[in-house]
């Protein structure tokens, strides 16, 4: 008897579309793969493979080496600040 595949749930909606992102330079598929490693609740080759990469591991590590390309690792280190401090507990938000 075969197992039924279970349907993933989705924790976050996904823009419907991807625009390229000026301040960093980013490409669509480099803008979406950012989104979804920063909010998509994904790991690095899941994010990869989202954002349409034909290769989504290989691809990943590329992204994430800090060499090849540096601008996304610049915009994942910014976005992941900018959701740290949104949703860090605070006196202010507790108070």
């Amino acid at each position: 008897m075969a197992r039924t595949k279970k349907t993933p749930v989705k924790l976050v909606n996904a823009p419907e579309q991807f625009e390229k992102d000026e301040e960093f330079g980013l490409t669509k598929m480099q803008n979406a793969f950012v989104w979804y490693y920063t909010e998509g609740a994904c790991g690095q080759t899941e994010a990869a493979r989202r954002a349409s990469y034909e290769f989504p591991a290989v691809a990943a590590n590329k992204m994430l080496n800090g060499k090849s390309h540096p601008n996304v690792t610049k915009a994942i280190r910014v976005r992941q600040d900018e959701l740290a401090e949104k949703y860090a507990i605070t006196p202010q938000k507790t108070g």
